[in-house]
């Protein structure tokens, strides 16, 4: 999946899905920016209903195309810390929720405490923070996925593109490759690569072969529509050992391949947050 398809319009919105179905994916989250402080309900400017939503490949797959809703909230100040602390319910539109943060108290709120599922980073400039051992950690723990995108790549000058090379290489270097989510945040359908191209652009970033993108079932959805679920047997199973159910235990192992993780720490951070709402 292409998980940050930002449409200039919302006319533009299904050129887009119909690009990323094009080039393989089996879904797409088309992003909304915002950029306001946030008090009452927020609803995407878009619309996802009525498309002329593709199906996935050819004769070798049948499922349709998954669109999904996101929205990235940009925060240089504390104004919207309150929406995404996890009590607020106006942001439940959204099947995704991403931060992009513009100072290194915010970038710590984010890895530690704020209810997202994304943390983004502005590549075509210097890191306005430092990124941190820690709080690689913590994010991490909490099932928090880092965002590279690799569309001004393809798009931006010589300067800017040696730029984001540097960026995205200390990230991956700090997170060891891990949770590492590649978008192309692309506008227009000319941006979108196939997932094929998108491993060789992970290369250049430090990513190692066995790298993959996450599973849509390793974020939180906060959608009525939702993937599949595992069957109750199976997810009885999977619970059994202490550490699969245990988000804080410091003998977890953490994945090697985030496509493989099969939803569990998902659905218990969108408990939490149901039950906070409640």
């Amino acid at each position: 999946m292409d998980l940050n398809l930002t449409p200039p319009a919302p006319t533009a919105v299904a050129p887009l899905v119909a690009a990323a179905a094009q080039v393989g994916y089996q879904g797409g989250a088309v992003n909304q920016v915002i950029t306001t402080r946030i008090s009452t309900d927020v609803n995407p400017d878009f619309s996802l209903d009525n498309l002329p939503v593709p199906s996935h490949g050819s004769a070798q797959s049948k499922r349709p195309f998954l669109p999904l809703r996101r929205a990235t909230i940009l925060l240089n100040d504390n104004s919207n810390s309150f929406a995404l602390s996890g009590s607020f319910t106006g942001l439940s539109e959204f099947d995704i929720l991403a931060v992009l943060p513009g100072t290194d108290k915010l970038f710590a709120q984010c890895t530690d405490k704020l209810e997202v599922d994304v943390i983004s980073f502005d590549l075509t400039a210097k890191l306005p923070f430092r990124v941190k051992p820690t709080q690689i950690r913590q994010a991490r723990q909490r099932g928090v996925y880092f965002e590279l995108q690799y569309g001004p790549l393809l798009t931006a000058d010589a300067a800017t593109r040696r730029r984001v090379m540097s960026n995205a290489q200390q990230i991956v270097r700090m997170t060891k490759g891990r949770q590492i989510l590649l978008t192309s945040g692309g506008s227009a359908p000319n941006v979108l690569r196939s997932a094929h191209d998108v491993a060789n652009l992970g290369r250049l970033f430090g990513l190692t072969r066995d790298w993959r993108q996450p599973a849509p079932t390793a974020l939180p959805k906060r959608s009525k529509s939702k993937p599949a679920q595992v069957p109750p047997k199976k997810a009885k199973e999977s619970a059994a050992p202490p550490h699969s159910t245990t988000k804080g235990n410091s003998n977890a192992a953490t994945p090697a391949t985030p496509a493989t993780v099969d939803g569990n720490p998902a659905q218990a951070k969108s408990a939490k947050r149901a039950k906070r709402a409640n």
